[in-house]
């Protein structure tokens, strides 16, 4: 299951000063990344079933990751719950519904409702780390 969020026009001129900043630059997106993801992932878990709890105590961030000039992290479910059914696969199920069952879409509603919110916190982040450099 995947949630992507794109950086907006607002965005272009912080990344751009990014890449001006060279070999920091990838550290400072990764900071600003996990910040931008750890908002999108409480919102999800805050959204997320409380029969047990259990399938949002497994929503977790992926490490950061940098692939040429893409820096990300996945956010998703990991484990299984206590009949040893994999928490992704009833994320989804919830998320899209099956034959038997109405779809409950926690994850994409509550992804969109913290987008703005998850870029301005990616923005902070970035600039922050920026201004330090500059000093």
């Amino acid at each position: 299951m995947n949630v992507k969020i794109t950086p907006g026009k607002g965005c272009d001129t912080w990344l751009g000063t990014l890449g001006a900043l060279g070999s920091s630059a990838e550290g400072i997106a990764k900071m600003a990344v996990y910040d931008g993801a750890g908002i999108v992932a409480d919102a999800i878990k805050a959204a997320a079933p409380r029969d047990t709890g259990a399938l949002a105590a497994s929503l977790g961030i992926s490490k950061i990751k940098s692939d040429g000039d893409r820096v990300g992290a996945s956010i998703s479910f990991a484990g299984t719950d206590r009949d040893g059914r994999p928490n992704i696969l009833k994320a989804r199920a919830l998320e899209h519904g099956t034959p038997r069952m109405k779809p409950h879409p926690f994850v994409a509603k509550a992804a969109k409702s913290k987008k703005e919110a998850a870029l301005a916190a990616m923005k902070s982040t970035a600039e922050s780390a920026i201004k330090k450099m500059v000093k």
